[in-house]
Order: structure tokens, then sequence, then C-alpha cells
């Protein structure tokens, strides 16, 4: 039976939430109005779509409130999904408490980092854990479920089945994407903007490569071999539901109001049914009129889909609505478009045209607009009915239209007018601190206290309970982690009031004058034990300065309770001593390069890492088993490999059971899940494991929250910038490898490259797709290689900073790491390559990728 989670125990909580994206005011309150029961948005720093318009927090702050004060209560998440840097985590400090403040109720994130920091400081923050976490298995969401994840979105890529299996026994909600834009590789593991563009996909700033065209073989036209075609899966919403998903989820924070409008709708009429398939259709129209590629459901029915990616055609298309016919010539050398419609249409729409040879399609508005008789004569007219045969004029630049080429409404008026949506005033709505205001009053004067409960500075109680939460020592010793308070003395004469009933009602109904203030009126305590006439005047002022004192209060609090935990985040990590000369790691898939090392080749090996994926269990078993593996025995680690589906997984787990017992203790983890996998496959016995690049260690929480889920040491990223490294390492050291030289995949990808660019695949069993060589239209060489039907991009060249080992070695660095993985590298060349990165050699023809 599936665990208790979050929304189970929320009063009023869908049974399947419906989250919209916002990426501006405007689609927050498009997507409210219509039917999401959440949104997510991102603020000016820290969001994946760092393109968007994105909130200021007085926008932030309105939207938070008027969600909530609708019924039934709508939710606010905030996506802080990118990897920070270390100078970044002051600043998100202050957006983290500015976050709470405004109550929002969730954060999205991907950096481990930022979860510790929201874990541990601002508990009051559920915490989801972002698609680019890349959790795929039951290992990685019961991983975030014992890090505090109250959710987790799963990869794109997963089955329904694959779905239902997690969502049945994970600690956590499960959240689905079920629309939008598809990336080509799976979130979180692609690298090719940041390594060869220096503009890094997990820090939001993606040039989005895969919807360039390549070339392979010296073709000059080539295709779209990476673009993928948009997820659109309303027709599988109630299959979801039934499989146990928590949340559906709407990409699209780079999108209009409109398309965030007409998709939510499509998706409220989805799950709660009763508009029919009729209806459900005409709404799904309504989203292609606004943006769409076309859609697929991608690996949702079985992993076997092939027509997966837009290989011809990039951008929108909008709905299909006919074929072009021969077009008609006008005498003063016009020429009209002719099709029957499958949608009323009217004078400026917008029309596209695939036409064979351009990479985008073919638009024009509908200028002028004829509705066809059965002999073809037509009428001039502003609007025609579905099934009619029109006539529209092309412009007099329009390229030759050839008869059957597919006629697309790339825009609909009718549309634009059928998603209306209410937002409130300006000021109308913002999120306030409740006060509790008391106040006496005596023959001298009045006297008063106001009390708050700063949220940004509030320790949650429970926290406490939370075993995963380490003690916070800023909540221990700064008093603005408690009540925050405000007294306030106003002398003066008063004397007994004439008619003393309605004195009480009338104090309050002055304290409840709020708006220019960020409170509102909580407990009201009004003592007049001698019934004394206070003029409303002098309530007023009263109010006005007892509220300003209170105001400053709470800003001096929540500013030192920001600084102090600054502080703590922000320590650096007292550095371990280190080695004269760092040492070297060597990490392989390939056991034939380890039989062409010799004595000198291993003893410069402080550590050799074997991807136990990539060669039989059998082979590998009788390597280890060999006088080599005998000679290294205590400098040999395992790696697993950073995917394991389903029909991966229970050949995984048997080869680490079985390795387990032959003695080998020693492993390395890739993804989010790694550790709990190694675990549960070892029987819970602990094993030394250390942390593969993608888990992402670029700020000293991320490393303190891997060492404390039980990892001896991190890897440190290869997007990464140097500068960046070279903060880490002063205080990382020996706890951090460097890879010094790499092929990093820049994509790994479900869909297979060769069938996409070729537009076939011969099946698994005929397919003789190995490696194939591709040029980008900017210009970039990168090899596609097959892995037993999954993709991996990497580049022509190598990465390698090992000729800056002595650089390296003076920030720190004490373990530089070589890895000979996915090259199919000749063993004579991986060793001769080894000893000449040991000698700190610049090696021709590779590159350093390393952002400066």
């Amino acid at each position: 039976m599936r665990a208790q989670t979050a929304a189970d125990t929320r009063a009023g909580a869908p049974d399947v939430e419906l989250l919209a994206p916002a990426g501006d005011p405007d689609a927050g309150y498009a997507a409210l109005h219509h039917g999401a029961d959440a949104v997510y948005l991102g603020l000016a720093r820290f969001s994946a779509r760092a393109k968007a318009a994105n909130f200021a927090l007085e926008a932030l702050s309105e939207l938070a409130a008027w969600a909530h004060a609708l019924s039934p209560r709508r939710r606010v998440f905030a996506a802080v999904n990118t990897i920070l840097r270390q100078h970044e985590l002051a600043p998100l400090i202050e957006s983290l408490a500015a976050l709470v403040d405004r109550g929002i109720d969730a954060v999205i994130v991907q950096d481990l980092g930022v979860a510790r920091i929201v874990r541990t400081r601002f508990p009051r923050l559920e915490l989801h854990g972002s698609t680019q976490l890349a959790v795929h298995n039951l290992a990685g969401a019961e991983a975030l479920g014992a890090l505090g994840f109250t959710r987790v979105t799963l990869a794109r890529e997963l089955t329904l089945e694959e779905i239902r299996a997690i969502a049945a026994a994970a600690p956590v909600e499960i959240e689905v994407f079920v629309h939008g834009a598809l990336c080509y590789s799976w979130s979180g593991l692609c690298l090719y903007s940041a390594l060869l563009r220096n503009r890094s996909g997990n820090r939001g700033e993606c040039t989005y490569p895969c919807r360039e065209r390549f070339t392979a073989g010296g073709e000059e036209r080539g295709a779209l071999p990476f673009s993928m075609k948009d997820l659109a899966l309303p027709a599988r919403v109630q299959a979801l539901k039934s499989a146990g998903v928590a949340c559906l989820k709407i990409e699209g924070r780079m999108k209009s109001a409109l398309y965030v409008a007409a998709a939510t709708s499509l998706y409220r009429a989805a799950l709660d049914g009763g508009r029919g398939a009729g209806g459900l259709e005409e709404a799904a129209a309504d989203v292609r009129t606004v943006f769409s590629r076309p859609w697929t459901s991608l690996y949702l029915d079985g992993r076997g889909a092939r027509d997966v990616t837009d290989r011809a055609t990039v951008g929108h298309r909008g709905d299909p609505i006919g074929t072009a016919e021969e077009p008609r010539r006008t005498g003063r050398g016009g020429a009209w478009l002719c099709f029957t419609t499958a949608a009323a249409i009217e004078r400026h729409d917008g029309i596209q045209i695939d036409l064979p040879g351009r990479e985008k399609p073919y638009g024009f508005p509908v200028k002028a607009l004829r509705v066809l008789g059965a002999r073809g004569a037509g009428r001039m007219a502003f609007e025609a009915p579905a099934g009619a045969r029109v006539a529209v004029a092309l412009p007099r630049d329009a390229p030759p239209i050839p008869a059957g080429a597919p006629v697309y409404q790339a825009s609909s008026q009718r549309t634009k007018r059928s998603y209306a949506f209410q937002r409130p005033r300006p000021g109308e709505y913002k999120v306030r601190l409740a006060a509790d205001v008391s106040v006496r009053v005596a023959p001298d004067g009045l006297r008063g206290e106001a009390a708050a409960f700063p949220p940004a500075v509030e320790r949650d109680p429970a926290a406490e309970r939370d075993p995963a939460a380490e003690r916070d020592p800023a909540a221990e010793r700064d008093p603005a982690a408690k009540k925050v308070c405000a007294r306030l003395s106003a002398p003066r004469p008063l004397a007994p009031a004439r008619k003393a009933a309605g004195l009480a009602a009338a104090a309050r109904a002055v304290f409840e004058k709020l708006g220019a203030t960020e409170f509102k009126l909580g407990r009201f305590e009004w003592e007049n034990p001698d019934g004394l006439f206070v003029p409303v005047s002098a309530l007023n002022a009263f109010r006005r300065d007892l509220m300003a004192e209170l105001g400053a209060r709470v800003r001096a609090a929540r500013a030192d309770r920001v600084e102090a935990i600054t502080r703590e985040v922000c320590r650096v990590f007292a550095p371990p001593a280190v080695p004269a000369a760092p040492a070297w790691i060597f990490k392989t898939d390939r056991l034939a390069h380890c039989e062409a090392f010799e004595s000198e080749d291993w003893e410069a090996a402080s550590e050799l890492i074997i991807d136990i994926g990539a060669e039989p269990l059998e082979a590998l078993r009788a390597w280890l088993d060999g006088p080599v593996a005998a000679r290294l025995r205590g400098r040999i680690r395992l790696a697993l490999p950073a995917i394991a589906r389903a029909w991966e997984e229970a050949d995984l787990r048997g080869a680490i059971a079985v390795l387990r017992r032959d003695g080998w203790t020693r492993w390395e983890a890739a993804n989010i899940g790694g550790l709990r996998l190694l675990e549960s496959a070892a029987g819970g016995e602990a094993l030394e494991c250390t942390a593969d690049w993608p888990l992402y260690t670029v700020n000293r929480m991320a490393a303190a929250e891997l060492f404390a889920m039980g990892m001896r040491r991190v890897t440190l990223a290869p997007e990464d910038s140097l500068a960046n490294m070279r903060s880490l390492l002063a205080e990382l050291r020996d706890r951090a490898a460097v890879l010094a030289y790499h092929d990093a995949p820049l994509f790994i990808s479900e869909t297979c490259a060769r069938a996409s660019l070729r537009g076939d695949c011969p099946g698994a069993g005929r397919c003789d797709f190995t490696e194939m060589a591709l040029v980008s239209e900017s210009g970039e060489r990168v090899r596609a290689l097959n892995r037993r039907c999954r993709s991996v991009t990497i580049g022509e060249a190598p990465f390698s900073i090992a000729h800056r080992a002595r650089e390296l070695a003076a920030w720190g660095a004490a373990m530089l790491r070589a890895d000979f993985v996915w090259r199919a590298y000749a063993p004579e060349e991986a060793r001769a390559r080894w000893r000449a990165l040991r000698a700190g050699a610049r090696l021709p023809g590779t590159r350093e990728g390393n952002a400066k």
C-alpha cells in the first residue's frame, strides 16, 4: 500500500492536483481562472527558465494571496531548480526568506544543497524534487523521501507501468508531466549547451542545441534528429490518475497566458470528464492554435515508440485543418490557397503550411477569405464554418504551394476570445502577517503591544521532529527566531466617556485599518476599565506608530535571521591536509584498457573505477578474480550507471549482490537513488560509496548533503566554472575529485539518434548502428553512440584540464580523475593518454569545456 503523503493530510486537497506554469503574472491568473489547482513560477534568479519574464516579489505576493483566497484554496510553488555556485548561496538565503514571507507553499529543487538549506533552515516550505534530478525508479523516490522531500517529478521518459510501480510504493507524492516541450536528453543530464557553448541548461541558460539541424556523412541537408515533438497526454489522464499519480504538470513557463489558459482548460476537462470526446478534441485544437509542435505520448505506452521526434520541421505548427489544393490564380498575378477546412476560420486567423525543403512552416495571416460553392464560385466572407471549402488569399511573395501540403490553423481569433480571465486590481491582494494587538487605556494615556510571528524567522516545531533535519544554531541563539514584539506608550490625559458602550468595537475598527502595512489584525484585546474616552484621531495615530514600530522590528528580526543563516551556510569547511601532488584516478568502461597497462601505470593510479554496466557480469567477475585485480584489490571501485530502468534494474541488483558476495565493497553512484539501490541490493549492509558528477556538487551545501547521505567523496561537475571549482577545492580537498580528462555525455537519451536522423528503425535485432559522426548547424562536431538502444552523444574532441594540474593542486585539488568512458579508445591509446595526462601534457585535439 502506498505510504501516506502530504496530499493525504492536506485539508481540501484534490484527488489529483493540476499544476500549471506561470511564466508571468498574467499566465498565473489565467491558469487559476481556467482550473489549475496550483501554479509554479520562478524568480529573477535560480530558475531553470531564466529567459521567462518571471516574478518580482510584489507580484508574487499578490498572486499567492489571490490563490490562497480562492475557494477551494489554490497553491503556489516556486521553481528554485538550478544548480548554484558558491557565491550564490547568500542571495539564495534572501530569496528563500522572501518566499516564506510571501506564503509560497513549496519549492521545486534540483540542487541537493538548496534542498538541505530549505529542510534545515526554512522547514515551512515543502520540498518538491525537480525532474532535473532524473528520478526514474523507486530507489530515487525513496532517497528523496529520506531527505525530507514530499513530492518528486518523475522523468518524462517513463512508461505508465514504471510510473504505476513507483507510485504504489513511494513515500512521496508522484508528479508527472502531461503536456509541453520535451528535451532530447534526460533532464539534468544534458551538458551540450554547457560544455560546447558555455551556457548551462542546469543553470537556466540553455541554448537549445537539440532544435538545430545536424548532418551526417557529408550530407548537405541533414535533419533535426534531436528535436522532440511536444508531449501531450489528455487521453491518458485517467490512466495516470488510476496509476496513483498525485499531480499532473503542464510545461510552459516560456509560453503566453493564452497558451496556459487553453492548456489548463484542456487538462481540467480531461481530469473532470463531462465534455465528451468531441469537447476534449475542441479544447485540444484550441491549444494547438496557440502553440504546438506535433504531439506525442512519448514512451508512456511502451519503450518501443519510434515517432517521437520532429525531424524535418522546427517550431510551432498549429492545428491541422486541411490539405492544400492546386492554388487558384487570378488575372492580376495573385493566387488563392484552396482547401476544405476542418475548423471554423475567420479573417485575421493565422495559416501555416509545411513545405518540402523548408525547415520552418510558411505562415501568413488571413487577410481575404472566400467561401467556395459547389462549382468553385465563391463569395467574400469574414468567417467560414467547419466543413466549408474555402479560398484564402496568398501573399504576393508566397512560395509555390504544392497540392497535398498540410494546412494548419496557427492562430485563431475565436480561441483568443474564448479564454478571458479575471485578475485582481493592483494592490487589492497581498500576503499579510497576522499581528496580535493589545491596548490598555489609563487616565494618563495609551499603552500597547503588538506581536507577530514572521514565518521567515520562526522555527517551525515540525522541524524538531524531522530526523533528517540538523540542529539549527541560529534558532537557538537568535531571539528573532521567536515572537517579535513592539511596545508603545502614548501619554495624554484621558477623561471618562459619556457613552462607554461601543468603545471596544470602535477601537477594533481603527486597528483593522492596516491596508498600508504588511500586517492584518489577528487577536485584539482592549482594556479600558475606567471607561475612558479616546479620540479616533488619537487611536489612529497610536495604531500607525505601534504598527510602524512592529514593522521595523519584524524587518530587523528577519534581517538578523537571514544573516545568521547566511553565516552558517557560507561558513567555510575546515580544509583537511592536502598531499604535495594530486593523486590520479583511472575510470573505464572497457576491461581491455586495463590489460594494456604496465606496472608503472598502476603504480600511478590511486584508484581504478570500473563501470559495471558496460561489460558482461561473468567477464567482469573473471577479471576481478585475476592477477591485475588482485594487485589493485584495495584500490578498485565499481560504478553504477546513471540510468537503470525497470527492465535493467533486476539485472543490476543481481550484479550488485553477486559482486558484494565476492567481497567488493567500494562503489560509486551517479543518481540520487544509487546509494539506496546499493544498500537494498546488498541486504542493507553499509558500503563505502562516492558520488559521481551527475549528483552535481557545485556548492559546499550540496557536498555537505552528499556527505550526510554517506558519500565518502564527491566528483565536481564537469560544467562548473574554474573559479567556482577553485572555491570548492579550497574547502573539500581530498574529499573531491576533479574530472581532468573525460568524454562527458552531452546528451543521454532513450530516443535513437540514428532512427531520428534517417526516419526509420530496423529494430534492435537488425540494427547495425554503433557510432555516427554529426555536425550541428553551428559547426559543432559530435558523435552519437548506441548503447543498448540508448543514445549517448559525446563531443568529437575529449575535454581536458589535465595541463592545469599544478594550478589545480595549488587550489587544493588532491584527486584528479581521467575517464576513458563512452569513447571507443584502443587499449594502447588509453595507456598513452594516461601517461601523457599524468605528465601534465596538453593533449592535441582536446578542449577545456569548463566555463571561465
